[in-house]
C-alpha cells in the first residue's frame, strides 16, 4: 500500500506545474486530484488545468509470501550496488589507441638509442683496455697521413696549409719541408712522404 501523496510534474505554456496525486488502495476512495503551481511560476493557473481527473486505479502487484513492501526510496536504496572501477589496463581511456602506440615507439626509440650509447662506451672502455702497440699505431699513422702537395714553404694536408714546426691533429709534427717531400714525426717513428706526381 502506498501512503502519502504521488508529486507529478507537468510543463505548460504557463511553466512548470506540480501535481500532487494522493496514493490510495482499491478499498479507498478516488478524491480528486490536488494542483500545486511552482514558486518559480506566477501566471494563474486555468480552471481547465486545475480540474484534471484523478487517473485510474491499477491493480495491486502481486506480492510473494513473506515478502515485504517498502517505500519506493527504500527500495531504490536497497537495488543499487557499488559500481568499483577496475581496468584491465592501465591505458589513459582518453588517449587514443594509435596516439598510445605513437608513445610506446617514441619510448622504446629513447629505449634504443640509449642501448646503444651504452654498448659504444662499453666498447670504448674495452678498447682502451686493450694494450695499444705504439709501432702499430705509428705505422697506421703514416699511412693515414697524405701530402696533397707543397707550396713554397707550407704544405698541405687534408686540404689545409700546414709550416714546418706545426702538429697535425693526430699529434704528428712536421720537421722540416724539401721542394718534393715532407719530413714527418709521429711519437719516434720518423717517415717522409712524397707529392705523387
Amino acid at each position: 500500500m502506498c501512503k502519502g501523496k504521488l508529486f507529478l510534474p507537468v510543463f505548460c505554456a504557463t511553466g512548470l506545474l506540480m501535481l500532487s496525486l494522493p496514493c490510495f488502495s482499491q478499498e479507498q476512495a478516488q478524491p480528486a486530484a490536488v494542483v500545486q503551481s511552482s514558486p518559480a511560476v506566477t501566471a494563474p493557473v486555468s480552471a481547465a488545468v486545475a480540474a484534471v481527473p484523478a487517473l485510474p486505479s491499477l491493480p495491486p502487484m502481486p506480492v510473494a509470501e513473506g515478502e515485504q513492501v517498502g517505500t519506493p526510496e527504500a527500495l531504490v536504496s536497497s537495488n543499487t550496488t557499488n559500481v568499483v572501477f577496475a581496468p584491465t589496463q592501465d591505458r589513459d581511456p582518453m588517449v587514443s589507441v594509435q596516439d598510445v602506440r605513437d608513445l610506446e615507439y617514441e619510448r622504446n626509440k629513447v629505449k634504443i638509442e640509449r642501448e646503444k650509447q651504452l654498448a659504444a662506451q662499453r666498447a670504448a672502455k674495452i678498447a682502451a683496455q686493450k694494450k695499444v702497440d705504439p709501432e702499430e699505431t705509428a705505422r697506421q699513422v703514416e699511412r693515414t697521413t697524405v701530402l696533397q702537395g707543397i707550396v713554397g714553404d707550407q704544405v698541405i694536408i687534408q686540404g689545409k696549409f700546414y709550416s714546418a714546426g706545426q702538429t697535425l691533429p693526430n699529434n704528428t709534427k712536421i720537421l722540416k719541408i724539401d721542394a718534393d717531400s715532407v719530413t714527418f714525426r709521429y711519437n719516434k717513428r720518423v717517415f717522409i712522404k712524397r707529392v705523387a706526381i
